[in-house]
C-alpha cells in the first residue's frame, strides 16, 4: 500500500504521476492518494496528521479484507 500526499496548497492532482508510475510498476499495489487536507494544508500539523490517518483508515477498511 502506497499513501502519497501532496505538499503546501496541494492536492491529490499533484501526486498522478507518481500513482500512475507505480501503478504501471506494481499493478496490484493499492495507492490511496490523500485528499484529506486539500482545502486546509495551513492548519497544524497534529490536525493534518490526524485528518490523514482518518483517511488512511477508512481506506484500509474499504479496499482489505478482513478484519
Amino acid at each position: 500500500m502506497f499513501v502519497l500526499c501532496h505538499g503546501f496548497h496541494g492536492n491529490s492532482f499533484d501526486v498522478r504521476n507518481f500513482k500512475n508510475v507505480i501503478s504501471v510498476v506494481l499493478p496490484d499495489a493499492l495507492i490511496l492518494s490523500s485528499e484529506a487536507n486539500e482545502e486546509n494544508s495551513d492548519q497544524d500539523i497534529f490536525t493534518m496528521g490526524k485528518n490523514l490517518s482518518v483517511e488512511i483508515t477508512e481506506f484500509i477498511k474499504e479496499n482489505c479484507p478482513g478484519s
